[in-house]
């Protein structure tokens, strides 16, 4: 199956879109619970990774 780029495009943008067939769009509201507990989430799974201090870079902060 060949595709062109703009039919690829519009594969993707379809397969992006949150809404469903029939799906209302969501509310503010909603919107803010859903970025809370996916943040939450994302830390959740970031602090299970260690990672060495030498890895942080050196901040030196001078104002010139």
């Amino acid at each position: 199956m060949k595709l062109t780029r703009r039919q690829l495009a519009g594969v993707f943008a379809a397969a992006a879109s949150p809404l469903g067939p029939g799906e209302a769009p969501e509310t503010a509201e909603r919107m803010y619970k859903s970025a809370v507990e996916d943040s939450g989430k994302n830390s959740t799974e970031l602090r299970k990774f260690k990672i060495p201090i030498e890895t942080e870079p050196a901040f030196a902060f001078k104002a010139q």
